[in-house]
């Protein structure tokens, strides 16, 4: 039990320190952080915030770490209101999230029309998933059910439902695996016959593919995406993982020098190497020095304590 204690622990601080690694780079290109930075190798201040600063990303995991927690499960109403009690403009929320938690003005929905249609297939519902998968890691049907539900509140297509359910799955599974037992082929072929979109199956067949071919970042980011597309990061984040799951520092960082949406594909990978190698496998500096540090962990073994106890 510590050991799974510590896993999810892992998951939680993996999240938000991916986060906080990627947030100073969001939106460069590969070329411009290899220009300017060589890479990102640690915590830097950004736009944001000094270092330790998360965004929207981490934010919005506590909101859902704190409904679960407080509803003991899955509440749709409960999560909606954490989700605007952690509303914060400064953190740099998307237009799925402003414009389902009705922050936008009449007017700025006007102007924002076109973009509306398209956000809803984006990230923003899979990047605060791990307390889902956490929670119902030894149930996969109720994690389904959960991590689609989470994603309508603020997501309308279901390439979000399913991405926010195949990362949520995916924690969930490496929650179980011990450290160092992960047989990668398995891991991905498990994970594509747990998503029922297409479009996710074609992604992970690429990425096993692409374990063996040693692309480098650019072909990476343009064979499986750095965008904020859910099917253009979701993915990444899992070969970013997958490909360097024996070491955390080495995961994430991989995946935020990725560019583009650094911090969620950021995000994402870290709480799947926690999920995997757990809290000890976290460089102590980045977890000492990552915001909110107390509560993340306060909140990773209230999940623990509720969800051994359904178990």
């Amino acid at each position: 039990m510590a050991n799974l204690r510590s896993k999810f622990r892992g998951s939680i601080f993996g999240a938000a320190i991916g986060d906080t690694l990627g947030m100073p780079v969001e939106k460069w290109t590969i070329e411009k952080i290899r220009s300017e930075l060589g890479e990102v190798k640690d915590m830097l201040g950004g736009r944001q915030g000094p270092p330790g600063t998360w965004t929207d990303d981490t934010a919005m995991t506590i909101a859902v770490a704190e409904s679960l927690i407080e509803c003991k499960g899955f509440d749709s109403s409960d999560m909606r209101s954490k989700f605007l009690r952690h509303y914060d403009p400064r953190r740099g929320f998307g237009l799925a999230v402003k414009s389902a938690l009705g922050v936008l003005t009449e007017e700025a929905r006007k102007a924002v029309q076109e973009q509306l249609k398209v956000v809803g297939m984006w990230n923003g519902s899979a990047m605060r998933i791990a307390p889902v998968g956490l929670f119902y890691y030894d149930d996969p049907v109720k994690l389904r059910q959960a991590s689609h539900e989470s994603s309508k509140i603020t997501h309308d297509h279901m390439l979000a439902h399913e991405g926010a359910a195949l990362q949520a799955y995916a924690i969930g599974i490496l929650v179980g695996v011990e450290p160092g037992a992960l047989d990668p082929e398995g891991f991905l072929h498990q994970l594509e016959g747990f998503v029922t979109e297409d479009a996710y199956k074609e992604q992970l067949r690429k990425a096993l593919e692409m374990m063996s071919q040693h692309e480098d970042k650019q072909g990476i980011a343009n064979s499986l995406g750095n965008t904020a597309h859910a099917l253009r990061s979701i993915p990444t984040a899992i070969y970013s993982f997958v490909t360097h799951r024996g070491d955390f520092r080495d995961a994430v960082i991989y995946a935020v020098n990725l560019g583009g949406d650094a911090d969620t594909i950021g995000s994402m990978t870290g709480a799947l190497s926690g999920a995997y190698l757990g809290e000890e496998a976290i460089p102590s500096d980045w977890r000492m020095k990552v915001e909110n540090a107390s509560y993340l962990c306060q909140l990773a073994d209230e999940l623990f304590r509720l969800s051994t106890r359904n178990a």
